[in-house]
């Protein structure tokens, strides 16, 4: 998710996806709580938004693997210094949000910032950025072996990734499942399969076509309406959540086919795909501190609800976040800077 500030290294076609990926973040968490809400527009958002961060992590796999001369220190310097200043700058402004609202106290803020090395107890929605933090760290030790590896060798762990995601499916028939899973695939599940996703499909071509494709990005919500229909009881998360394999193969799908688009440089797609990363970080605070107290976009039902949130949200993240990259220390705050 990351910015990378050499035009001449860029890819262009994974500013497409970024851009892409952080829109669907925005999206996810534009259902707002109310008492009128109707459910299948919010599912519909839900299910449609939830690849965003799976794409965020193959974007990541797709730019960072394997390492190119580094050495680790100098890799995780640079790419950790990217991420850990501006998690801990939005996390003490939500923190302090929160204490002028009388939300907590100022113990509780204390012991909240504490605890920020170990969990996002400022903003749970920071969880991405601990998760990418994990895959630098994995970078170094995954590199090597992907430098030596063949196609084979890469589709035969991905393989087993995507059988880890499976098991969860038995939720649905009524077997619990031991969290974590303590079983044989244990050591393949989890976002790494999304990075390594993320490098294989930049690194090897796959089969092109359409209609394969859109049936993986169109079968979650087949399953989410089927099992609703047949009121079967389970877990949303293990079985529509984030890491599962319905919304692996959706951003699989996703990734495959903006990838095949011919895409054109755009210094503007460039730019907003730089400062996703800051948008990520304060969509949140920007939704609730500005945008729900929009008087009139809760007058025109729940579609208009989700639009409005969605579109303003998105516009007003991108608007300071832009300003922010012109101040000095950018970097600091939102992963990126504008100065020249």
């Amino acid at each position: 998710m990351e910015s990378n500030n050499k035009k001449t290294e860029r890819v262009i076609y994974l500013d497409y996806i970024r851009l892409f990926a952080i829109i669907l973040v925005v999206g996810i968490h534009s259902p707002l709580p109310v008492d009128d809400a109707n459910g299948m527009v919010y599912s519909f958002v839900t299910v449609l938004c939830t690849p965003c961060n799976a794409l965020f992590f193959m974007v990541s796999g797709a730019l960072l693997l394997p390492m190119k001369n580094d050495s680790w220190k100098s890799f995780l310097s640079r790419r950790l210094s990217k991420v850990i200043f501006p998690v801990i700058v939005w996390s003490a402004i939500t923190l302090c949000i929160e204490y002028l609202d009388d939300v907590k106290t100022l113990p509780e803020i204390g012991r909240n910032f504490c605890m920020l090395p170990f969990f996002p107890h400022a903003n749970y929605n920071y969880w991405f950025v601990y998760v990418l933090v994990g895959l630098y760290l994995l970078t170094p030790i995954l590199s090597p072996w992907l430098k030596t590896s063949n196609q084979k060798d890469v589709q035969y762990f991905l393989f087993l990734w995507m059988i880890s995601l499976v098991f969860m499916l038995v939720a649905c028939f009524g077997i619990k499942m031991p969290k974590p899973l303590n079983g044989t695939l244990y050591y393949f599940g989890g976002w790494v399969g999304c990075y390594v996703l993320g490098y294989y499909l930049n690194t090897y071509s796959v089969k092109k076509g359409l209609k394969r494709w859109l049936l993986f990005i169109i079968f979650p919500f087949i399953v989410y309406v089927g099992l609703k229909y047949q009121n079967i009881e389970y877990d949303y998360q293990e079985v529509m959540g984030y890491i599962t394999i319905f919304t692996a193969l959706s951003a699989l799908s996703w990734f495959v086919l903006l990838k095949q688009v011919k895409w054109q440089s755009r210094n503007w797609i460039e730019k907003m795909s730089s400062l996703s990363f800051g948008v990520y970080l304060c969509h949140t605070i920007i939704r609730d501190g500005v945008v729900c107290k929009i008087p009139f976009i809760y007058s025109y039902g729940s579609i208009a609800l989700v639009a409005s949130v969605w579109i303003f949200t998105l516009a007003f993240s991108f608007i300071i976040v832009y300003c922010l990259s012109k101040v000095p220390y950018a970097s600091y705050i939102i992963g990126y800077s504008d100065k020249r």
